[in-house]
């Protein structure tokens, strides 16, 4: 009897019933959009243009390096968080 107790709250601590985990979501600010590439104005000047492109090239670039970066390392913790059973 003295070891029926125990045996009954170890048995009752199993499950059977497979525990289903989610990879969490992507947060908010990594799926934001980049910021928009800057305008002309209309009495730029060509010094003002060539400053322009530079600046929309580095933006674009360094976004564009950052959202790979992110969608890859995701991609691969899913992977990882999904082969692990």
């Amino acid at each position: 009897m003295k070891y029926l107790i125990p045996l009954i709250f170890l048995c009752g601590c199993s499950t059977a019933v497979p525990v289903k985990r989610n990879f969490p979501e992507a947060p908010v600010v990594m799926m934001e959009n980049c910021a928009p590439l800057v305008k002309l104005t209309e009495d730029a000047k060509l010094s003002d243009v060539a400053k322009n492109i530079s600046e929309n090239y580095s933006l674009y670039h360094l976004c564009a390096a950052k959202h790979e970066a992110w969608t890859e390392w995701y991609t691969i913790q899913k992977q990882i968080f999904d082969e692990v059973k």
